[in-house]
């Protein structure tokens, strides 16, 4: 659900409250396009907000840059992402708070997409093509991991805009995922390879020459250096 035009964190509960209410329990609830810099309150809600909301849904807000993002109690346990991951939010007794960022997003992306079958991955792109049509933008590069290019590829009459595949490698020693899209003539006649080195500025996981002046205890992240 695109959350976007929400301005308070009442209006985010709210519009995921009436979500909830039409969803069968057992099925995710995927929250997009949420930037908590422009609530009046600058935050994300708490996993205990969206715990009073539901704990028969997995809850999931996704910032608009999806390099963070906030769960409530039963996303986390079926997910089983564990506390010392980095990138793992946790309270002064080293429970999770329910707030993802880099890099451990990019596990919860993929646990995440192990959920859902690739005509259910297919409908999301279709639903994004659609939205990009809506604001008049005809091509789009796709980046995902190589089994959803490769799904997009197969079923490129379904979709409504031209696009490009960027095929994500989230590490570049992980050989078995670049070797699969050479030995493909699909994704090597096709695609171009995203390698992912960094974070973004919202997170402060971007990686910068100086500390952020918001926090100087960081000066982002790499996932790569000499």
């Amino acid at each position: 659900m695109d959350l976007s035009a929400v301005h308070t964190i009442d209006d985010t509960l709210v519009k995921i409250k009436k979500r909830v209410a039409k969803t069968h329990p057992g099925v995710w609830i995927q929250c997009f396009r949420f930037q908590d810099k422009l609530l009046q309150e600058k935050r994300f809600p708490t996993k205990q907000e969206l715990d009073d909301i539901s704990t028969a849904h997995s809850i999931v807000i996704f910032h608009n840059d999806l390099h963070f993002a906030m769960m409530n109690t039963p996303a986390m346990q079926q997910i089983d992402i564990p506390a010392e991951l980095e990138g793992v939010q946790t309270n002064e007794a080293h429970e999770p708070t329910g707030y993802i960022e880099d890099p451990a997003i990019l596990e919860i992306d993929a646990k995440i997409r192990e959920l859902l079958d690739d005509e259910d991955i297919l409908e999301q792109v279709i639903l994004s093509a659609q939205l990009a049509l809506q604001e008049g933008i005809t091509s789009l590069h796709m980046k995902e991991s190589p089994d959803v290019i490769r799904i997009i590829i197969q079923n490129q009459d379904r979709i409504p805009v031209r696009f490009k595949p960027l095929v994500l490698v989230t590490d570049i020693n992980d050989m078995d995922a670049l070797d699969e899209i050479v030995a493909s003539d699909n994704l090597r006649q096709n695609a171009c390879i995203c390698l992912i080195a960094d974070g973004t500025f919202d997170g402060h996981t971007a990686a910068t020459l100086e500390p952020y002046t918001d926090d100087p205890s960081t000066w982002g992240m790499l996932f790569y250096d000499d």
